[in-house]
């Protein structure tokens, strides 16, 4: 059981490093594995997680409407409120758990 845990257990570099590989779509089923065992046991790279996927997620739709914008386009000062409202309140959540 001690040799199973050392071979699931990734430290939070490696978690982290596969969190964002899987945003990009070429994480393997193992590897896939190994990211969701430690994210059941972590709850900073859970936050990492949840934060990386905010961003890809606001970034791929300033991306898809970038085609109204003109070459020195700027994400709207609104967006980039709500996105520092979101990101200081995941903060203080975080920091409260601990």
């Amino acid at each position: 059981m001690k040799k199973l845990m050392q071979i699931m257990m990734l430290n939070c570099e490696q978690a982290t490093f596969l969190v964002t590989k899987e945003m990009s779509g070429t994480i393997t089923f193992s590897e896939k594995i190994k990211m969701q065992f430690h994210l059941l046991v972590c709850k900073y790279c859970r936050l990492f997680k949840k934060q990386s996927t905010f961003l890809s997620e606001n970034i791929n739709h300033q991306h898809q409407h970038s085609d109204k914008c003109l070459p020195d386009c700027k994400l709207e000062d609104s967006r980039k409120a709500r996105m520092q409202e979101i990101l200081q309140a995941e903060l203080k959540k975080g920091s409260e758990e601990n």
